[in-house]
């Protein structure tokens, strides 16, 4: 395969990618400090498929990730001094709506996903963290309902402290109230029709907790145990499917409507999801002696094999619809086919990733994604991108985690 066509973003780090369809363009936000002022600020770029940039527009301070969806423009959420707003760009780089959102006192926008209708928001507070927040909002920014989630104390098994009062002796830790809990930074806010799933995260500890919320009324409906919250995927309507890695735990557990925990699997990784169902997981395992491999996740909660995988810092795949996933992992493009078999289709052995975005999967076989602040365009003989719930990050190529909403 030919080198790839690589468009540099000077000096940034890529922050988030979507498509407006699969005939682009790519849309690329990135973030760097003005070298005049020292303060952070974001581009949001538009490339074509050719590789060529459309346009630039930027913007103060850090901002969401693009959701490239309504009307053919993309959105961008961002808090800054002077509030927090949904920013539109229209096709043609010049500012669309800027629509204001209300918060509360000490509140910090923590993640935004667009609904037919409006959209959703969430949010977390501190430090000192004082609870967290989740509502929904019509297209003009009015609040329908506001569901508040307070501070409540976590605890795992497998940390340990040790105390005079223990005679220092090593022992469970006793359950705390969280000094941040932040907006988790893999799939932290996603919506299938009638739930809600809210992923937090405390930093220090890395213990997460997932809340599964009614759509309509905000009602919290379930909450999974304090764990160290992994990769998660929308399965289907009202169902999820929620990854832990860490503390000798590693596992993912599918989530329904009906039933709660309805399967567990001994496996955690990058999900995808195909057209009749099959659940394939690209395995981040980083345990002593672990052989890390693509995954299919049977229905009864057990594995079948597929290659093994070196490395671990991976592009979140994505799925064609001849069942192949292909995906950027230890400096190299791979493609794992239906049958289970491993190709390489390029490899850069200095290739470094403290960065790596989603994988995209365009028409004619393009493959795009970041690696720190480029982006990097591939042209290969893969198919069309899988027309399922879950056929790459995020669920689609807009970017936005949204399915079955009405």
């Amino acid at each position: 395969m030919d080198e790839p066509q690589r468009i540099v973003m000077a000096d940034s780090i890529a922050t988030g990618i979507a498509a407006r369809s699969a005939a682009g363009p790519i849309y690329l936000t990135s973030a760097a400090k003005d070298p005049g002022s020292g303060i952070t600020q974001t581009t949001l770029s538009a490339v074509d498929l050719s590789g060529s940039v459309l346009w630039r527009r930027l913007f103060d301070g850090l901002t969401g990730v693009p959701r490239a969806i309504g009307g053919g423009g993309v959105w961008l959420a961002r808090h800054g001094p002077d509030g927090a707003a949904l920013e539109e760009t229209r096709h043609d780089g010049s500012p669309g709506q800027s629509i204001p959102v209300t918060h509360h006192p000490g509140e910090e926008l923590g993640e935004v996903v667009i609904l037919p209708g409006g959209f959703c928001t969430a949010w977390t507070s501190g430090p000192p963290y004082q609870g967290a927040r989740v509502d929904l909002r019509g297209a003009d920014g009015a609040c329908s309902w506001s569901t508040t989630i307070p501070p409540e104390q976590i605890a795992h098994d497998c940390i340990m402290a040790a105390s005079a009062e223990t005679g220092w002796r090593s022992q469970p830790k006793s359950p705390w109230i969280p000094g941040t809990f932040r907006l988790h930074g893999w799939e932290p806010l996603m919506v299938s029709g009638d739930r809600i799933l809210a992923s937090y995260r405390e930093g220090k500890s890395g213990l997460g907790i997932s809340y599964f919320l009614d759509t309509a009324t905000g009602k919290i409906i379930n909450s999974t145990r304090p764990a160290p919250v992994g990769h998660k995927a929308i399965s289907g309507p009202g169902e999820f499917l929620i990854g832990v890695q860490g503390y000798d735990e590693f596992a993912t557990v599918r989530y329904t409507r009906a039933e709660g925990e309805a399967t567990r699997w001994p496996t955690h990784g990058a999900m995808l999801i195909d057209h009749a169902g099959k659940v394939l997981g690209i395995e981040f395992d980083n345990r002593v002696g672990a052989q890390p491999r693509q995954r299919i996740m049977e229905r009864d909660g057990s594995l079948s094999d597929g290659p093994v995988l070196t490395g671990y810092s991976t592009a979140h795949p994505a799925l064609d619809q001849d069942g192949t996933a292909v995906f950027w992992r230890n400096g190299q493009l791979l493609a794992v086919d239906a049958g289970l078999t491993r190709h390489e289709l390029f490899g850069e052995k200095s290739a470094s990733s403290s960065y790596t975005s989603r994988t995209l999967l365009l028409e004619d076989g393009i493959v795009a994604f970041a690696l720190n602040g480029d982006l990097l365009i591939f042209r290969t003989a893969l198919g069309p991108l899988e027309d399922s719930v879950w056929p790459c990050g995020d669920g689609n190529l807009n970017g936005n985690p949204v399915v079955f909403a009405e």
